[in-house]
């Protein structure tokens, strides 16, 4: 009988962490999960990756204490994916104003995000939404490309231990459809399809997946 109340009180102490957290309650969660290799054909191409000090570190805080730190998951993403789109990668301080030792360089911002948790929703999901601006630059600094992207992730609730875990997730899902869509859409932005086929002198068609 006493099992049975602990059990109970154990799911009650569950049941309202999570009714705090979608209502006014506050979380703090550090993102973290694992991004695999992208499925993609190389582009024969070195490649320089450059973060700013704001994606280096981004935090997402909204009105209602909710904090999501993903400056670390973000800028493993994009090193795994970008390393596994081109024949090289290196992970640099600026983006060059002259002639450098990479042919093509891409450097991420964060423009927006947005978090979703049940009671906006009137569903036992969480979902994040990360919009992206993909800034692509020649080797030497010169532009081609600005790419805004939005990707999305979301959890079940009702799956996971707790609130943190279910915005974790759907962090880590939303990552990874970023991942999915460079790996995808990169070559076919029609700016870097151009600039691409002239600098290979070959057509060039979009990757795989992740």
């Amino acid at each position: 009988m006493k099992l049975k109340q602990f059990s109970k009180v154990r799911w009650f102490s569950a049941a309202l962490s999570g009714l705090l957290l979608a209502g006014c309650g506050g979380a703090n969660v550090r993102v973290g999960g694992d991004f695999p290799q992208p499925l993609a054909r190389e582009i024969p191409l070195n490649a320089g990756v450059c973060f700013d000090e704001d994606f280096r570190n981004y935090t997402y805080t909204n009105a209602r204490r909710v904090s999501i730190a993903m400056g670390d998951s973000q800028v493993e993403l994009f090193q795994v994916i970008i390393g596994g789109m081109f024949r090289d990668m290196a992970v640099l301080d600026a983006v060059p104003q002259g002639e450098s030792d990479v042919d093509i360089v891409i450097a991420p911002y964060i423009e927006q995000v947005q978090l979703a948790v049940p009671r906006d929703t009137q569903l036992q999901v969480y979902e994040v939404w990360i919009k992206y601006n993909i800034r692509v630059f020649d080797g030497a600094g010169t532009p081609i490309a600005d790419w805004v992207m939005t990707s999305y992730g979301k959890a079940v609730n009702r799956l996971l231990s707790s609130s943190e875990a279910a915005i974790n997730q759907a962090s880590v899902m939303a990552l990874r459809d970023v991942g999915a869509q460079l790996v995808a859409g990169f070559a076919l932005v029609p700016e870097v399809q151009q600039w691409l086929e002239t600098r290979l002198a070959m057509p060039v068609s979009g990757g795989g997946g992740v």
